[in-house]
Order: structure tokens, then C-alpha cells, then sequence
């Protein structure tokens, strides 16, 4: 089969039928064809052929998703049939390689809903237009095949990174695309983040939002809100964090509240929830808080300490309940008996994920250095499996995570990296891109346990052996690496 590269970045065959595929091999850095897209042929000949490192990574397949202006993808869900889901926002017409989704021409940001069979071939393809801008922050798949979604609407609004000002609303559609539910929220500023599906089919929505927040005359004193609603949309409970404030320095009832950012949300098997997330506190910069099926706290935990920047830019839930947390930090700071801390007499941040179990209590966490170099490292998205292994996703000018250190070409780039680890945090192999500037929003795992990936990126993209180029500012990236 001859593997031809798209103009958009995507690899797919001269008949136009299959995704890709081209296979990229990190011990020869060679791309080699693999008709089947299963990686194993093309796996075990390259690594014989050419003596690769037996646990070298491969890249299924990659998207580009390009624009005259803008587009970025902010969240990716797999569905149990196969089935990934993707939303985020785009400015001007979005196209994309072979099976994406190709979109009108938008004078402001609109959202857009994707979703895209086993395959990768896309089943349907949505964009949420409006007056001033939209945009979707999370994507979530339910057991039923639909997908729900949080989103944003604000002709006002002012883009932020990892976050999106106005009313939110959730937006369910069955597995054709149909829209079949649509909820607001209003709100002088609201800040629409991640949404999550437990299995009940219910879901559980989180964001921010500053002044007066009515959910259909419910309002939370303090930020975020946490909203629950089954199957239909309607609600089961609405409730913010107070008690989880309450005590902690100028966060009180008396306070006009935390300014919050980088949500997140996930639900486990027993439909307990997890909510992180950044806060401005002078003794702490992150949090993690654990509520069960019925809204009930149940436990949380600060990140942080005097002079001390920690961020938490993600969440997953493991088989046996337990949280993962991964982001960065700078500083010297204890978690647990465990002491982190950055190299002196340096600006650069060192990237971190910790796995707390369901009671909160520490089970291990790991660091990986900027060594130093420019702003250093974090991480921006994490996932876990049925099996318990931990899949992280980040951005740094310098990274070493074990045995292996990746640096930066050049001062005007970055390397791109996909890290999987063990249950007990242990490193099983590294994938790693360069790029002029990235930013993973997603991370997200099918139901062979194979790895979807999403962002935007200026610049240059380079897997490998093929770079794709950004048209817009910033354009968006999906990409799938074989377990």
C-alpha cells in the first residue's frame, strides 16, 4: 500500500479509505507502512530490521486541523464502541486532512462537536454558531452512545487560555448527532470547563464564574459550580465548593470567592466525582477535591506552600477510585513525606503527577526536570486505563523523565511528549514530537487502550519524519499512538 501525506498533515492511502497508516518508529526514527493499522507487523520488522528498541511507540495516525485564523481542539472522548469524540472552537473555515470534519467560514469563533468511528473516518461533524463567540471545553461520551458537552456563548468574549468568559450551557447529542438536550446557565462571567459521564448516563458539569451565577434560580455562593443532571437534563443537584474554602486565607463567606482556573472533572466506577483545578491562595495553588455520587464531599487536598506556584492541569480516575493529578510547579514544596523541588538559582518549572487514593491519602508521585532550561516543563493532560497505567501529556524546553532527556532544537522551540507509566508511576516508554509551540488539551483512551491526543500548535508540528506547518494562530492537532 503506498501511504501518501495530506497538504492538512493527515496520512491516508491513495485510495482514500483507510486512515493512515504511517508508523513512526522512535528507535531508528524511521516511518514505516502498516496497511492493518494494528502497529505489529511494522513493529516487529522495523525493530529486526534495524535493531529499534523493542519498546519503541508508534504513531497510528495524525490530524490536522487548519484554519485561516484559528481553531483549537480543547477535549477528546473514547467511547466503549470504539468511538472518539472531539470539541473546541475555530475561527475562519476549519479543514482538515482525509476524514476530518471541514467546516463554514466563521467571522468569529464558533464551537464544533466531531466524532469519528474506530477507524478515525468522522460519522459527523457540528459547528455551534452564534452571535459573538462559542465554543465547546468538554467533550464526554455516555454508556448509551450520546455525547454531552460544555460550552460557552459570550459575544463579549475574551480569549484566554484554558478558559472561556460568558454563559456556559450542556449540550447533549445522540449518536447520529442530533441535538436532544440543551441547558444554560447565566451569569455576568462564567467560565464553561470540563464535563464528565458516570454510569448512570448522568452528567457532571464543573466551571467558574465570578458576580451572580442562576441555574434556573439555583445559585452557589462561591465558585466553581458543580452541576449534575441525569440523562435527560434534568437536574439532580447543583452545589459549589464553600466548605472547601472555608477556613482557607480571604476565601471565606465573606469573600467574593477564589479565582479558579484550569477544571477539570472525572467520575470512577462507583460514580464517586473528582474535581481539580488552580486556585489563588497564598499558601496554595492547586487543589483536588473528591465528592461522592450525591454531591457529598468526601475529601480534598491543597497543593502548594508560602512562595511556592503550583499548577494542576488535569484529573483521571483509576480502576480502584483512586486520583491522578499532573501539572507543574516551581519551588520547594512537600506533598506527603515527599519533597519536591526545582533546581536553584533557575526560572524554569519541573513537571509533577501524584496518584492519591479514594480516601485522599498519597500513593506515590513523581517529578520529572526542566533541568533547568528556558521555562522548563509541565504537564497539561493526563488519562488512565482499565489496567491502572497512567498516560501523561506535555509541553517543555527540556525534560527528563527517568532515563531519558529530551531538549529543545533551538530557543524558538519545544518538544511535544506523550509519557506512559506504570500503576506504581513507573516510566514505560516516551513519545516525543518537536514543535515551534504546542499545547495538549486531552488526553483520552479507546477501547483497545490506545491513545488519542489533542491540542493546538504554532508553527511547526514535527512527528518524525513529516512536519506539518500551522496556517492559522494557532492551529489544532489529534494524533493516536498504539498502547
Amino acid at each position: 500500500m503506498l501511504v501518501l501525506r495530506c497538504a492538512s498533515g493527515m496520512w491516508r492511502s491513495r485510495d482514500g479509505k483507510s486512515a493512515c497508516i504511517a508508523l513512526l518508529c522512535l528507535g531508528c526514527g524511521r516511518t514505516t507502512l502498516n496497511a492493518s493499522g494494528s502497529g505489529d507487523t511494522a513493529s516487529s520488522d522495523c525493530d529486526r530490521a534495524r535493531g529499534c528498541a523493542a519498546s519503541a511507540e508508534r504513531l497510528l495516525q495524525a490530524q490536522h486541523f487548519e484554519s485561516t485564523a484559528e481553531v483549537s481542539l480543547r477535549d477528546i472522548s473514547a467511547g466503549g464502541d470504539g468511538r472518539v469524540g472531539i470539541g473546541g472552537y475555530y475561527k475562519g473555515s476549519l479543514r482538515s486532512g482525509g476524514a476530518g470534519p471541514s467546516l463554514a467560514d466563521a467571522s468569529t469563533e464558533d464551537g464544533f462537536v466531531a466524532v469519528y468511528d474506530a477507524n478515525g473516518h468522522e460519522q459527523w461533524a457540528l459547528p455551534l454558531p452564534g452571535f459573538g463567540s462559542q465554543g465547546v471545553t468538554g467533550v464526554a461520551f455516555a454508556p448509551n452512545g450520546d455525547l454531552a458537552a460544555q460550552a460557552f456563548s459570550d459575544p463579549k468574549r475574551e480569549a484566554l487560555l484554558g478558559s472561556a468568559s460568558g454563559t456556559a450551557f450542556v449540550i447533549r447529542f445522540d449518536a447520529a448527532g442530533e441535538v436532544s438536550v440543551r441547558k444554560g446557565f447565566s451569569g455576568a462571567r462564567t467560565f464553561a470547563a470540563k464535563v464528565a459521564v458516570d454510569n448512570t448516563g448522568a452528567w457532571i458539569a464543573v466551571g467558574s464564574f465570578t458576580g451572580q451565577f442562576d441555574f434556573y434560580g439555583l445559585r452557589p455562593t462561591l465558585p466553581p459550580y458543580v452541576v449534575k443532571l441525569d440523562a435527560g437534563g434534568n437536574l439532580i443537584w447543583l452545589r459549589d465548593l464553600a466548605e472547601v474554602w472555608a477556613g482557607q486565607p480571604g476565601l471565606g463567606a465573606d469573600s467574593v470567592g477564589p479565582a479558579l482556573e484550569n477544571l477539570s472533572v472525572a467520575v470512577d466506577a462507583q460514580d464517586a466525582i473528582a474535581i481539580s483545578g488552580d486556585v489563588q491562595l497564598d499558601q496554595h495553588s492547586a487543589f483536588l477535591v473528591k465528592l461522592d455520587a450525591d454531591g457529598a464531599l468526601d475529601n480534598y487536598t491543597f497543593f502548594g506552600g508560602n512562595l511556592v506556584r503550583v499548577r494542576v492541569n488535569g484529573v483521571a480516575v483509576d480502576r480502584d477510585g483512586a486520583a491522578i493529578v499532573a501539572g507543574d510547579f516551581f519551588g520547594d514544596w512537600q506533598l506527603g513525606a515527599e519533597r519536591l523541588v526545582t533546581a536553584p538559582n533557575s526560572a524554569a518549572s519541573d513537571a509533577w503527577v501524584a496518584k492519591l487514593s479514594r480516601a485522599g491519602g498519597l500513593q506515590w508521585v513523581k517529578t520529572f526536570s526542566g533541568n533547568g532550561v528556558g521555562s522548563g516543563a509541565q504537564l497539561t493532560a493526563v488519562a488512565a486505563d482499565a489496567d491502572g497505567n497512567v498516560v501523561v501529556a506535555g509541553t517543555a524546553d527540556s525534560i527528563a523523565i527517568e532515563d531519558e532527556t529530551f531538549t529543545r532544537r533551538d530557543a524558538a522551540s519545544q518538544v511535544a511528549f506523550v509519557a506512559k507509566l506504570s500503576p506504581n508511576g513507573d516510566k514505560s516508554w516516551v513519545y516525543r514530537a518537536n514543535c515551534q509551540s504546542a499545547h495538549f488539551f486531552a488526553l483520552a483512551l479507546d477501547a483497545r487502550s490506545n491513545i488519542w491526543a489533542g491540542g493546538e500548535f504554532d508553527g511547526e508540528l514535527d512527528f518524525g519524519s513529516t512536519p506539518t506547518a500551522a496556517l492559522g494562530h494557532p492551529d489544532g492537532f489529534l494524533f493516536q499512538l498504539r498502547r
